[in-house]
């Protein structure tokens, strides 16, 4: 029996890890930390975005604007997941870091 494939297509904000300061990097590879969702991978990370506004919680694990801004532009674009990677996309209009 032949079934339809319906794929699930699921959106990534893609960025270099300049756009996130060195102590975000830090906080967000906390074992302890409660949220985000990460999955790393060996040059940089997806981080789940989820579907609500976070910004709240994520203010409060002590990240900074910047990264929650990250967080709020891959959600304002439909993305599932915001992918931080050193190679990734560098943007003009967004905060740079040097680490």
């Amino acid at each position: 029996m032949a079934t339809t494939l319906n794929p699930l297509i699921v959106n990534v904000f893609e960025a270099s890890t300049c756009h996130m300061s060195a102590s975000d990097n830090k906080l967000l590879h906390e074992d302890s930390l409660p949220a985000p969702v990460v999955y790393p991978y060996e040059f940089g990370d997806f981080i789940y975005v989820g579907e609500e506004d976070e910004s709240v919680t994520l203010r409060a694990l002590g990240f900074s604007e910047e990264f929650v801004s990250l967080v709020l532009l891959a959600r304002v674009h439909n993305c599932k997941y915001l992918q931080l990677d050193g190679e990734g996309t560098v943007y003009d209009d967004l905060p740079k870091f040097d680490w």
